[in-house]
């Protein structure tokens, strides 16, 4: 008995020390996504974050080219077998899976997988993931939603109250 409650004290303490090092990095990690660049003070992306000029004019022809979009609609498509990180909070990505292995981390991010993943892994609390297919998905942290919509993944749930079902 008294084994138990040192188990669970120690692993008490591993969760807290584990969220600490969570909302720190989150907190503390810049988002590219927040900004996009300018020039001549005409607003560069024209995206959800790009403070409004007020104001209507076109780049003139030796402006510099864009960035490209960081938006939801954009799909990220790493090279096959690449490892992908997501981190942050509040983001949203789109993702082209090709046999990647893909971990997401912090807070309340929302992630849309299209192809087939060989493992995700997904930390941080309530962070929304839907995937096409892995073979492997590891869930772990706080009210995390996995949803995947075909295959029979290996499915490895640590933490509190993270779903993980077929949908």
């Amino acid at each position: 008995m008294r084994v138990g409650w040192i188990v669970l004290g120690l692993l008490v303490v591993g969760l807290v020390i584990g969220g600490g090092a969570i909302m720190a990095s989150t907190v503390f990690s810049t988002r590219s996504t927040t900004t996009t660049p300018t020039t001549s003070g005409v607003s560069g992306g024209g995206g959800p974050f790009t403070p409004s000029t007020g104001r209507a004019s076109t780049p003139s022809a030796s402006a510099a080219p864009e960035a490209p979009s960081t938006s939801a609609a954009t799909v990220e498509q790493p090279a096959p077998g690449e490892r992908v990180s997501v981190s942050g909070v509040g983001g949203n990505r789109s993702i082209a899976c090709n046999g990647n292995v893909v971990s997401i981390s912090g807070v309340r991010n929302t992630v849309v997988i299209t192809g087939h993943c060989s493992r995700l892994e997904v930390s941080g609390m309530d962070n929304q993931v839907t995937v096409d297919s892995a073979d492997t998905i590891n869930a772990s942290g706080i009210d995390n939603k996995i949803t995947y919509h075909s295959g029979s993944p290996s499915i490895d749930k640590s933490g509190f109250d993270n779903i993980v079902g077929q949908g």
